[in-house]
């Protein structure tokens, strides 16, 4: 079954290998080649265009997604129109709106690409079928979902703290994410951490500001 919006999806030249993601998968659970074999047999790699969506809020997700290489975002949008980055995906990373991918409902988030991007994406049959034929993907598949869940409550704690400043949730964002600054726009990154663009142009310019006046 293919993604709900394959207009964002273009077949290339990609000589693909799956070294990455089979170190991916060792990273937190134990597995044999023959297993690691049977998983990435069953992977579709696509690439995506950038600015494109790779799945639309209102539709019931089919996919885990794995960045190869590129960049994606999982956003909602509010009633007023205005878009909340919810996570943010770089090289060597999963994406996936997981609660409703398991309970097969529909999503309230949106995915696309920030950057032109390589993808591994695995299928919720596929997903049910591997569980049952490799005990280590289901041990692995709960440790993601333990790390992802973890992040983004450590996320939330920080941004909600009534004593974090604009200034520390933009500190917060460059521990995380130290290769993004210059790789996500700055109105997405204001999203992502709770404030305005005008908020965050601001506090750039303060430590601009504050480096010139150190030289």
């Amino acid at each position: 079954m293919e993604p709900n919006l394959s207009q964002g999806f273009y077949q290339g030249s990609w000589a693909y290998d799956h070294t990455q993601i089979r170190t991916n998968f060792l990273s937190k659970a134990d597995f044999s080649p023959a297993e690691l074999d049977m998983i990435c047999n069953r992977l579709q790699a696509k690439k995506i265009k950038k600015r494109r969506t790779l799945f639309n809020a209102g539709s019931i997700p089919q996919y885990v997604v794995y960045v190869n290489k590129g960049l994606l975002r999982m956003f909602s949008t509010e009633a007023d129109g205005i878009e909340r980055t919810i996570d943010l995906a770089i090289e060597d990373t999963w994406l996936a709106d997981l609660e409703a991918l398991y309970e097969r409902k529909s999503a309230s988030v949106s995915i696309e690409a920030l950057e032109d991007a390589e993808v591994f994406m695995l299928h919720h049959d596929d997903i049910q079928y591997l569980h049952q034929q490799i005990p280590a993907l289901v041990n692995f598949s709960r440790l993601h979902a333990e790390e992802k869940f973890n992040n983004a409550m450590k996320r939330l704690q920080t941004m909600n703290h009534p004593g974090y400043t604009a200034e520390q949730r933009v500190t917060f964002f460059e521990n995380i994410y130290p290769s993004l600054t210059n790789r996500v726009p700055s109105n997405i990154i204001a999203s992502f951490l709770g404030f305005s663009a005008e908020t965050y142009s601001r506090i750039k310019r303060s430590r601009m500001n504050n480096k010139g006046g150190n030289v």
